[in-house]
C-alpha cells in the first residue's frame, strides 16, 4: 500500500487499531524511493536511495494537522506513519 502524508510517500504494511476514542492506522514500511530501489534489487542503486533521503532531510518527524498524521523517516530510509481514522 501506499501513503503520502505529511510530504513523504511511504509504502508499507497497513494495520488499524481500535482504541478507546477512536481507530489509529499505523503504516510500517520504507520511503518510495528506497522501496522502488530495494525491489530492483541493485545495491549502488539502493544506497544511492538511502544517500537522498538524507539529501532531502526526510529523517525527521513530521507533523499533518490535516489529516491528524505523524510520519517519522529514518536514514536508511524506513518510515513508519501514525494517522487517526
Amino acid at each position: 500500500m501506499r501513503r503520502v502524508e505529511a510530504g513523504i510517500e511511504i509504502v508499507g504494511v497497513s494495520s488499524v487499531l481500535s482504541l478507546p476514542g477512536g481507530r489509529l492506522e499505523a503504516v510500517l514500511g520504507a520511503e518510495a524511493d528506497v522501496d522502488a530501489a530495494l525491489a530492483g534489487g541493485d545495491a549502488d542503486a539502493i544506497l544511492a536511495a538511502q544517500r537522498r533521503v538524507v539529501q532531502r532531510e526526510l529523517r525527521y518527524m513530521a507533523a499533518d494537522r490535516r489529516t491528524s498524521a505523524v510520519a517519522s523517516v529514518a536514514d536508511d530510509g524506513a518510515a513508519l506513519l501514525l494517522r487517526t481514522l
